[in-house]
């Protein structure tokens, strides 16, 4: 038996440290398998970790020793799929709240601009400008409580033209 096979039949029965062993002798050969799916050093590291550890958990259930590089193959491609499914799921609902994003933006900037004068200098001011309410009162040359209350208002206008739709 050679000592590959007898690492095997050891890691098979819960040895951990034969099971390392086993990794090492192959290292090289299952971080190159993950980099060629991954196309990335840092990410190939990733699979290359998750299906050691995959293959730890689960090394009891290799029918033939003689296959455990082709096993392990199996269990980096696998796990590098399945890296790509979360990216891409990921990805898509990252896509989807930007799109939300955008278009609750438009939506926004679409009512500021339905409002009349003076509400949509005073929001605008406010809100996009980031100003003061005395400085506003400069600006405008009205008094800081007037444009308090345009404020106000405006703001009312605003949530019902944005609830209407």
């Amino acid at each position: 038996m050679s000592s590959e096979a007898w690492l095997i039949r050891k890691a098979k029965k819960g040895d951990t440290k034969a099971y390392g062993e086993l990794i090492q002798l192959h290292k090289d050969y299952f971080y190159r398998n993950a980099f060629c799916y991954v196309k990335n050093v840092d990410l190939a590291g990733d699979v290359f970790q998750e299906a050691v550890t995959i293959g730890m958990l689960s090394i009891k259930d290799l029918k033939n020793p003689n296959y455990f590089r082709t096993w392990m193959t199996r269990i980096i491609y696998n796990c590098a799929n399945e890296m790509f499914r979360k990216a891409e799921k990921e990805i898509g609902s990252l896509d989807a709240e930007i799109r939300a994003s955008r278009e609750e933006i438009i939506d926004l900037h679409n009512a500021v601009e339905s409002l009349e004068e003076p509400y949509r200098t005073i929001i605008k001011q406010k809100y996009f400008e980031d100003k003061k309410i005395s400085e506003i009162a400069a600006y405008t040359g009205r008094a800081e409580g007037t444009v308090k209350s345009d404020l106000s208002r405006a703001k009312r206008k605003l949530k019902l033209i944005l609830e209407e739709g």
